[in-house]
């Protein structure tokens, strides 16, 4: 793909050319910029998201007012290579209905919040949640609790069924490269999938303050592959919020110390993508969630976010906390998932 480079122009003319020629051809823009003048850049989205959204940050810390719930317990047919169960291992287990119902009025009970209702998928990719359904329509009725889901790859009709139930929010996670979906996910599906997925969701009811696209940036073993064209797709939402992860390299289970080839993103990478996505949608919040490596390179990618455009990050890091009350920014403190649409 040819893209006509410019090192020297205004940055306000580089967001510019991004929203008039898209997402796919926006990171061969910024990789053309001069170090000076993808700076200028960063400055100017951020100098638009204070401008939109106020100076200020917010912060999520979900803890025990807003647990994730999982609904096959530890167990997942999928077995991603990026994830392979472990992220199940830290959710409260709720395999049936009546342990589901007792997970979430228990929470009710304490004065939390809400719940992500998340689980293992089926080789289709599907977060499997039918037989909770008239659970969650009663959670909702009876309480104030807020539930995100996490649904996979669900079709219309079971879309349909769970927008009944009143859920608040469905984090969509996304993928833009059909090689990322069979090589890491290990699934039979496509780009076009991931599509269908969307368009069901907003044709059952959904509206685009429902549904939260959530990107894994180098979810392809740390390379970019597509997450640019997810920027693309989802356009058809005007999204009011979207939720970036960065992937977290697994450790090998049979080589000690192996990564079988992943590697950690390059912060640039991090900066480029979401710099990318508030020049596309000025007027949604962008967020950072919880999903990203530890370390010093935490504090790298929570320093490229904010410089990129974010509205909202989750367990920030204390350095990231102190720079931008430095740089005068008031911070909000909510004890629920980054992906809910108010602060609590």
């Amino acid at each position: 793909m040819e893209v006509e480079i410019s090192l020297n122009e205004p940055a306000s003319s580089t967001i510019a050319r991004i929203r008039s020629k898209g997402a796919l051809e926006a990171r061969a823009i910024l990789e053309g910029l001069s170090a000076p003048g993808f700076e200028a850049f960063l400055r100017e989205t951020r100098r638009l998201t204070d401008e939109k959204f106020g100076k200020r940050l917010k912060c999520y810390v979900p803890g025990n007012d807003f647990p994730a719930m999982s609904v096959t317990g530890d167990a997942c047919e999928l077995r991603c290579k990026h994830c392979n169960e472990r992220y199940l291992h830290g959710m409260i287990p709720a395999e049936t209905p009546e342990k589901l119902e007792k997970a979430l009025r228990g929470v009710q009970a304490s004065g939390g919040s809400g719940a992500l209702i998340s689980g293992g998928s089926t080789k289709d990719g599907i977060v499997d949640t039918r037989a909770f359904l008239g659970v969650l329509e009663r959670v909702k009725h009876d309480t104030a609790l807020q539930l995100n889901m996490h649904t996979g790859l669900i079709d219309e009709a079971t879309a349909r069924r769970l927008h009944v139930t009143g859920v608040d929010t469905i984090s969509l996670d996304l993928v833009g490269d059909d090689a990322t979906i069979r090589d890491i996910y290990g699934l039979n599906k496509t780009v076009a999938d991931y599509k269908r997925v969307l368009r069901g969701l907003m044709d059952a009811g959904f509206t685009n303050r429902q549904i939260i696209p959530h990107v894994c940036i180098g979810l392809n073993k740390g390379t970019i592959q597509g997450e640019y064209n997810v920027l693309d797709y989802v356009s058809i939402l005007n999204p009011r919020l979207i939720v970036f992860i960065v992937l977290i390299p697994p450790k090998s289970a049979t080589v000690p110390g192996s990564s079988d080839g992943f590697v950690n993103v390059p912060p640039v990478e991090v900066s480029r993508l979401i710099a990318t996505t508030r020049s596309m949608f000025p007027a949604a919040e962008l967020s950072i969630g919880c999903m990203r490596p530890g370390g010093k390179v935490r504090n790298e990618y929570d320093v490229a976010a904010f410089k990129a455009g974010i509205t909202r990050i989750a367990l920030p890091t204390r350095n990231l906390l102190k720079m931008v009350e430095t740089l005068g920014y008031g911070i909000e403190y909510a004890k629920n998932c980054c992906a809910m649409g108010s602060m609590h």
